[in-house]
């Protein structure tokens, strides 16, 4: 064979195989999270609303742990969809996500939680530039305090 005809053949062989891989490229949504007993999750699709579940078995571990660790404090005030981003894969089908990450734009807002009996007026905004290990709860499957974790990994300046 043709030493020409080798490199042709690798060459073409090297198209089809990068053709046929199957590459999905992780998208970002809004995060909407209402404080409910029934459907509280909502990505943002355009500014559609679209109830989902992540996807337990393939999320990423860290993301989705650390996620369902975020402060109250946190959470609430900016889970309208603008403030909190999630990054991976919607299937419309199942409405499962995969998380791969999440991010939450800085500045945020925190309020201030002191008991449950506080009146909205007394419920006070505090301005923050960086998340911190004490924004994260301990939970089963996530450990705000483990060194493989780092609340700046999910954190993103705004543009300005």
């Amino acid at each position: 064979m043709n030493p020409n005809s080798k490199y042709l053949l690798l060459l073409v062989a090297l198209i089809i195989a990068a053709a046929c891989r199957r590459t999905t490229t992780a998208k970002e949504y809004g995060y909407v999270f209402y404080e409910s007993t029934g459907q509280n999750q909502y990505i943002l699709i355009g500014s559609k609303e679209v109830p989902f579940h992540f996807d337990q078995e393939s999320s990423d571990k860290m993301a989705l742990g650390s996620l369902y660790g975020l402060s109250p404090r946190v959470l609430y005030p900016n889970s309208q969809g603008g403030k909190i981003i999630l990054v991976g894969d919607y299937d419309a089908r199942t409405q499962l996500f995969k998380i791969e990450h999440w991010y939450l734009r800085v500045p945020f807002i925190e309020i201030t939680l002191e008991d449950r009996v506080q009146t909205p007026e007394e419920v006070h905004e505090i301005r923050r530039t960086s998340l911190k290990r004490t924004d994260f709860a301990q939970r089963d499957d996530f450990d705000p305090n483990a060194v493989e974790f780092d609340p700046k990994e999910y954190e993103r300046k705004e543009s300005p």
